[in-house]
């Protein structure tokens, strides 16, 4: 039509969508870092929700009383494997070994004997049994054997055998004369309590760093095996090995 301009639809333009720009794409990601908290804040939201309910059944002392040994892993939860007669508490005859999260441990360790309190099926994560722990009744590790690690200003000794991975602090006043890479055995002398981890003090140096034999002598050790005989096992010994040599030589 004469005197009316007539609009150039740009060749990129289609209706509902809009061109990315480096500015938009901006926006879009913000976004999505936003919603993404959004989501984590929600999320740690409701598990304190939780751990409020768990930590208020446990003060009211409702729930079921278990005890168990703890199974417990590196990412700080663990299993308890029940010692009672398992009927009295899972009428449906549910076999698997009680979840403990790691907020939930209360300074158990592995190994452990302990006392729970058994949560109700609502608080259950993924729909199995799980418990907090109320209170360590045996403890089973005094000592860890493995290799020490100095570093500035404190060290750790990282057990080895049945105890593989636990981790002990050590500070430089129970070093015992350890240098780093050293094969020690580590007494316990503070157990975890709330955020503090184990501590511990050297006793004894098994082999030094490079030192030929010294990672068999430690998982000796660690094992709980001995790396001498009994004097009468000696003698049984010597007298096999003269019989040996005589009839050897009558031969």
């Amino acid at each position: 039509m004469a005197g009316k301009k007539q609009k150039h639809k740009r060749k990129w333009y289609k209706p509902g969508l809009k061109k990315s720009t480096p500015k938009r794409q901006k926006i879009r990601e913000k976004n999505d870092r936003a919603g993404a908290e959004t989501d984590a804040w929600e999320s740690e939201r409701i598990h304190e929700k939780k751990a409020r309910r768990k930590r208020n059944l446990v003060r009211a002392g409702k729930g079921m009383i278990i005890v168990g040994v703890l199974h417990k892993y590196k990412k700080g939860f663990g299993f308890l494997e029940m010692t009672e007669e398992r009927e009295r508490y899972f009428a449906d005859g549910d076999e698997r070994d009680v979840f403990v999260a790691a907020p939930d441990i209360n300074g158990a360790m592995d190994g452990d004997t302990v006392e729970a309190v058994l949560l109700p099926r609502h608080l259950w994560r993924r729909n199995r049994p799980e418990a907090r722990v109320t209170k360590v009744k045996v403890r089973s590790m005094t000592e860890a054997v493995g290799i020490f690690h100095q570093q500035k200003g404190f060290g750790f000794v990282t057990a080895e055998g049945s105890k593989k991975g636990e981790e002990v602090l050590v500070f430089p006043k129970n070093y015992g004369g350890a240098e780093d890479g050293d094969f020690v055995a580590c007494k316990i002398i503070r157990y975890p309590i709330k955020k503090r981890g184990v501590e511990g003090k050297i006793e004894e140096i098994i082999a030094r760093r490079g030192e030929p034999g010294a990672d068999i002598r430690m998982l000796i050790r660690a094992y709980g095996y001995q790396e001498t005989f009994p004097p009468a096992a000696m003698r049984q010994a010597a007298q096999i090995e003269e019989e040996g040599v005589c009839v050897a030589k009558s031969r």
